[in-house]
């Protein structure tokens, strides 16, 4: 879980995309096609943080109680630091944004 955040902090800072999501972010509420592009990059992305989380949870590594909303928390945290960052990269710390994003994640998950 720890290498997703991380491989999204360096897609920020390298750029990657973010700012055309957005962009159909916007343009998906009131076209469905776009909607339905946009959650096909979402469903592997969720897919893929559910499958390690159940990993874990099957190991007795995590606790099941918020196993499900886990993907859903990730995703926000780590297009919620995106849009932050591409507007103002000098509001916060985008390694320690996303150590803390890992810790509070952490915490969730704890047996």
């Amino acid at each position: 879980l720890v290498a997703l955040f991380e491989y999204k902090a360096n897609g920020i800072r390298a750029g990657v995309n973010d700012f055309v999501l957005f962009d159909f972010w916007v343009h998906s509420v009131s076209n469905e096609a776009i909607r339905k592009d946009i959650d096909s990059f979402y469903t592997p992305w969720r897919e893929t943080i559910r499958v390690i989380v159940h990993a874990g949870v099957e190991s007795g590594e995590f606790s099941p109680r918020h196993a499900e909303m886990i993907p859903s928390y990730f995703i926000s945290l780590m297009d919620g630091a995106a849009l932050q960052y591409l507007i103002d990269d000098m509001a916060f710390d985008l390694q320690e944004y996303f150590q803390k994003a890992g810790e509070m994640i952490a915490e969730l998950l704890k047996p």
